[in-house]
């Protein structure tokens, strides 16, 4: 398991590769900052995961994560946040990045070992979306099929999230849990594995907004969103370039 820290404070990056190189077979490359990070994930060899700190000189971790999701060869990298920020924008901004997870200092070693394992388990389309022709395989359907299906739950959710964005009181009705159950029914059996998990966190969602009317749902709304960008890329990549 080869693993990234970007992090500028020097006893912050010696603890964590301290905790992490006590792990059998785990190898820990530092930097200082978003911007060494970025060459080293250039360069190669490969990362497993990066592990990235938000306050940081030249680019902080939240411009590297960006920079990252936009590039075809790292949209799928998991990236662990470890920062002493915990303020409600951060947060959000990296639910938009579909970071696998957020932690925040102190550390607590056993909580970070197994975030970082779970993190690595759960990389790449092989969990997050199940490829094209398996799905097509198990479905008797052809390919060019799937794709079509995938784009029509992809627009249908992202115009359920639109209504919801826009009229938060839509979230408490009926009919919004029999389409986000049905959505999510559609996402898992044309293997968009994690968007059928965050419409089902969704859908529980739901039931508690109703009993808490306080309840922040916004957040899980972000990386339904975050999924639906990821699958829309995807389809765009399976299609021929123009002439």
């Amino acid at each position: 398991m080869r693993i990234l820290i970007a992090e500028d404070d020097p006893y912050s990056q010696l603890i964590l590769r301290m905790m992490l190189e006590k792990e059998p077979g785990c190898e820990v490359v530092t930097s200082a900052n978003g911007a060494e990070a970025w060459k080293l994930l250039e360069t190669g060899p490969a990362f497993d995961l990066c592990i990235l700190d938000i306050m940081m000189p030249e680019l902080n971790g939240l411009q590297l994560a960006a920079r990252m999701r936009d590039d075809p060869r790292f949209e799928d990298q998991p990236i662990i946040f470890c920062t002493a920020l915990n303020d409600r924008g951060s947060v959000e901004q990296a639910t938009q990045l579909a970071v696998s997870h957020y932690i925040t200092k102190p550390y607590k070693r056993d909580h970070i070992i197994r975030q970082v394992h779970r993190a690595v388990a759960q990389r790449g389309d092989g969990c997050r979306i199940e490829p094209v022709a398996k799905v097509a395989e198990r479905l008797g359907l052809d390919p060019g099929q799937i794709e079509q299906l995938l784009e029509g739950v992809q627009a249908e959710v992202e115009k359920l999230s639109a209504e919801l964005t826009a009229a938060a009181e839509k979230f408490r009705e009926p009919t919004t849990g029999i389409r986000l159950n049905a959505l999510k029914g559609a996402a898992a059996n044309l293997g968009a594995r994690r968007l059928a998990e965050e419409l089902s966190e969704l859908e529980s969602a739901q039931l508690i907004v109703t009993q808490q009317p306080g309840f922040d749902w916004g957040a899980i709304l972000k990386r339904v969103a975050a999924e639906t960008g990821h699958i829309r890329r995807k389809l765009a990549a399976m299609r021929p370039a123009a002439a």
